[in-house]
């Protein structure tokens, strides 16, 4: 819903279109594996699980801005990637991309649910 994109304060929202621009959805993303260590108090005792999460390797700003960023400062969308970057070896680039959907399918559902002049003025057309 392109309304959602052109309107989002969420960053990680715009994050997300222009990695879907950019056909990161679709093709194989060049990717590696980091060892994470996450510390748990479940049962009241501190214990250490070690995984390995699947991280984007690390690509430049120049590949958004070039096609799919016009409407974005490099220095902007630098900032972004230096985020996606350092946040993604918490628990992966998954878990990133499954937040980023569901602020999406949030804002998504809160446009749908604000009164639209055009939706109302048709309800009132329809119903005379």
């Amino acid at each position: 819903m392109k309304e959602v994109q052109n309107h989002s304060q969420n960053p990680l929202i715009h994050l997300m279109v222009l990695l879907r621009n950019v056909n990161l959805h679709a093709r194989a993303s060049r990717t590696a594996t980091q060892k994470m260590t996450v510390i748990s108090n479940l049962g009241g005792e501190p214990h250490g699980y070690t995984y390995e999460a699947v991280v984007l390797e690390v690509f430049d700003a120049a590949n958004l801005l070039d096609r799919w960023a016009s409407g974005y400062d490099c220095a902007e969308i630098e900032r972004v990637l230096s985020w996606l970057f350092e946040k993604q070896l918490m628990f992966g680039v998954a878990d990133i991309f499954h937040k980023g959907v569901e602020a999406y399918c949030h804002e998504i559902l809160a446009c749908c649910a604000e009164p639209r002049p055009a939706c109302a003025a048709r309800k009132s057309a329809a119903h005379a």
